[in-house]
């Protein structure tokens, strides 16, 4: 989570170390509401709970941009759930303690395993039922396949995507981005429609003089 203090004003956004994974998830829609009501608490000095909301959401680290806001340093230093790791001339870095995976299982006698991930899915043999849950937004594109088999996805409390596991098995945990993708190439598709359109219309035949033909 990145924070920044432009003429008074704080803005904070989520930023990622690498490129996207589980078949590129949108990311470019606004933050989960859970997220904006944790940092509103935090900036405003409020925030006890926040170092483990942000840390269910899969977020690492805290930086603050510049070191001159000495006020948001102090209100971040006292909140729990954050330990500072470094101060530069750059800004703040906090680790959030405790911070979940982005892909969870937690067992039925609640012990819990990372599930690891690949540039598209995450798979993992489980031993056990439980449940599964993702650290990203929540949105009906997610999948989980147990044993090959579709699993209903269901909206946590904390409006993470979650995925209850009946038996032991082999899980698959992907995002399906097709419609997302269709939503590009249409709207490019019209962006190149609108261009050539736009662009000057040669001569008709009948309009072009004999000796240019000839």
């Amino acid at each position: 989570m990145v924070i920044n203090v432009l003429d008074g004003q704080t803005m904070y956004q989520i930023s990622r170390g690498s490129g996207l994974q589980l078949g590129d998830a949108d990311v470019t829609v606004a933050p989960p509401r859970e997220i904006v009501a944790t940092m509103n608490e935090l900036i405003s000095g409020v925030g006890i709970q926040s170092g483990k909301v942000l840390g269910q959401f899969g977020i690492q680290y805290l930086f603050l941009k510049s070191v001159d806001n000495s006020a948001l340093i102090r209100i971040i230093d006292g909140s729990g759930g954050f330990t500072r790791m470094s101060s530069t001339p750059a800004g703040v870095v906090w680790k959030v303690l405790g911070a979940s995976p982005r892909v969870l299982f937690i067992g039925a006698d609640k012990s819990q395993q990372i599930v690891p991930s690949t540039d598209i899915s995450a798979e993992a043999d489980l031993t056990q039922p439980g449940m599964v849950i993702v650290a990203e937004k929540y949105d009906q594109n997610w999948r989980l396949l147990l044993d090959g088999q579709r699993v209903p996805l269901e909206h946590a409390k904390n409006g993470l995507p979650v995925f209850t596991i009946s038996h032991a098995g082999h899980v698959t945990v992907l995002h399906d981005g097709t419609f997302h993708r269709t939503l590009i190439s249409l709207q490019l598709s019209i962006l190149l429609g609108v261009i050539v359109l736009a662009l000057p219309a040669g001569r008709r035949r009948r309009e072009v003089p004999l000796e240019e033909l000839v």
